[in-house]
């Protein structure tokens, strides 16, 4: 074992893989009532791959232990909201460059009865903050806003759970305070920005060496600091965050680093509700969130792509051009409509008169936002239940690692909001993003629920697989399919396209270039599958995302 600094955070060398290639992970599934110590919890094993299929549920994330701490508590009679928050607060110990309790989170849903609804927790601009005289950059304790993470858990949680909230902890608390094994694509995204986390102090004394050296894949992490925040949430409730000590530690911190998230900004978050958006291709109806989200703007790509009868049937050419196109449009009428009234502006975004109109222009090039080096960053979260309780949870840091800057003694990084690739805006405003999680029905039942991370690139990828979806492929060939994504004039193909494809975009006009397929975003999905299971696919293409249904007592 090796000890870190101030005992932040101590390594050990670990790590296993089950005959089968299966990941067989320990996870302490939370059977905390009132009162009781988080250390008494049961543990269960969940067997884990890049697909998995269910009757009971299932539950897909981008890291094993995230999705290992959601099927645990859907085993352990939680639902869908439960095994969700479980799994979300488990990525904020596991993948602390994606996403965390400093940052920010985006939910869609649809519960067993029908109902359907989302809560915005994205960050907030704080209330002292003023743009002319702001520093700018995307890093810093001056580019931290108020985190919404915790609020938007808490909220679907306390709505929509039916598990005593330190159930739905306990997964992530002994995490943070027993141990995991650091996974392959987290460990690399560690060791590629490790020029960004050696200069940041508070960051360095939280994740890497006494001598700056950056854990591999497999080493253990423990953290002490962060399993005491959320002993603290599990035995007093979000209120700690926002209203009580935790709350006190980071205004205070921030305050002494030059930020502007105060004790006041703290205690008068919310999560709010999300603005929805919906629409319709072929049989479908798609369901997401507006801004700060970007789910109607993935709404009306594949509402153009559908009135202009384009789909990946269509023929590599035709569907390439036409899939740039539909996305490009989408992307310059969310420009279009910013500082608009939000309901209006996602009634026009996704209405049918404008995926006609865009339709009949499908053919033509067009300029999109350039946006070709955004940083790869965001994870996402997605669950059904045996009810047919559907869950899309999309939270994010911004670029990797946030701001990067961390409060030591709490031991989590805060999310970049208040400069950077985010529209900078004045006090109260809620910073908007691509985090586009969506969920698709049939006949008012859901049969696919999808979201991402990559920034833009969670658009493009998400809209190309919900058409190949609609058009009768499976979400593991959608997933597997090629990727494709705008920017300017210029279209970014994975090398899985064919020379076809190019040549057709190059016919109207596009310059081509070609991406690893790492480039495109990270997407985990589920699927409604023959005779009524549920089908669970991480993205092929990253390493370490994993599917798993609830193993239930002597199942």
């Amino acid at each position: 074992m090796m000890m870190m600094r101030g005992a932040l955070t101590t390594w050990v060398r670990a790590g296993a893989r089950a005959p089968g290639g299966h990941l067989v992970v320990l996870v302490t599934v939370g059977l905390l009532g009132a009162g009781c110590d988080a250390r008494t919890s049961s543990p269960a094993l969940v067997s884990l791959s890049g697909s998995a299929s269910s009757p009971d549920g299932m539950v897909v994330t981008g890291a094993p232990q995230a999705t290992a701490a959601g099927a645990s508590v859907l085993g352990s009679g939680g639902n869908a909201a439960d095994a969700a928050v479980a799994a979300a607060l488990a990525l904020a110990v596991v993948e602390p460059s994606q996403s965390g309790l400093g940052g920010r989170t985006q939910v869609v849903f649809r519960t067993g009865s029908g109902e359907l609804g989302g809560i915005d927790a994205t960050t907030v601009v704080p209330a002292i903050y003023d743009p002319a005289s702001a520093p700018g950059g995307e890093r810093g304790a001056a580019a931290v806003g108020i985190p919404g993470t915790v609020a938007g858990l808490a909220r679907l949680h306390a709505e929509h759970g039916v598990l005593p909230w330190p159930n739905v902890v306990g997964p992530a608390l002994a995490l943070a305070r027993d141990g995991f094994s650091l996974h392959p694509g987290e460990a690399a995204r560690w060791a590629a920005s490790a020029e960004l986390l050696r200069g940041s102090p508070s960051v360095a004394a939280l994740l890497l060496g006494e001598d700056g050296a950056v854990p591999g894949a497999g080493e253990r992490i423990v953290q002490p600091r962060l399993a005491r925040v959320f002993e603290a949430l599990a035995s007093d409730g979000p209120e700690v965050f926002y209203r009580g000590w935790v709350a006190d530690s980071i205004a205070a911190d921030l305050g002494r680093s030059g930020g502007y998230v105060t004790r006041e900004d703290l205690s008068g978050y919310r999560a709010l509700d999300a603005v929805m958006a919906r629409g319709r291709i072929a049989d479908l109806e798609v369901v997401g969130s507006w801004l700060p989200a970007g789910g109607a703007t993935s709404i009306e790509a594949l509402q153009i792509l559908d009135r202009a009868g384009v789909g990946p049937t269509s023929g590599p050419g035709e569907w390439a051009r036409g899939l740039a196109t539909a996305l490009t449009y989408a992307y310059q009428d969310r420009e279009r409509v910013q500082g608009h009234p939000p309901t209006r502006a996602a009634a026009w975004i996704t209405s049918d008169s404008l995926a006609r109109r865009h339709g009949r222009e499908l053919g033509s090039a067009a300029s999109g936002p350039s946006d070709a080096d955004e940083p790869e960053h965001t994870t996402h979260v997605a669950v059904v239940d045996a009810d047919g309780f559907a869950v899309a949870l999309t939270q994010s840091l911004g670029p990797s690692f946030g701001a990067a800057v961390a409060t030591s003694s709490l031991g989590f990084l805060y999310a970049s909001t208040l400069g950077g690739y985010l529209a900078e805006g004045g006090p109260g405003t809620r910073a908007w993003s691509s985090q586009s999680p969506l969920i698709v029905l049939r006949d008012g039942e859901p049969v696919l629920t999808l979201g991402g991370g990559g920034g833009r690139r969670i658009i493009s990828s998400a809209v190309a697989v919900v058409a190949r979806f609609a058009s009768g492929e499976s979400l593991a060939d959608g997933l597997a399919a090629p990727r494709l994504h705008p920017t300017d004039t210029t279209v970014y193909l994975d090398d899985s396209w064919s020379d076809a494809a190019a040549d057709g975009l190059r016919s109207a006009g596009w310059r081509v270039e070609r991406r690893e397929r790492s480039y495109f975003a990270r997407l985990n999905g589920i699927a409604r599958g023959p005779g009524g299971t549920w089908e669970g696919v991480a993205d092929p293409v990253w390493p370490d995302g994993a599917a798993a249904g609830p193993l239930r007592p002597g199942g």
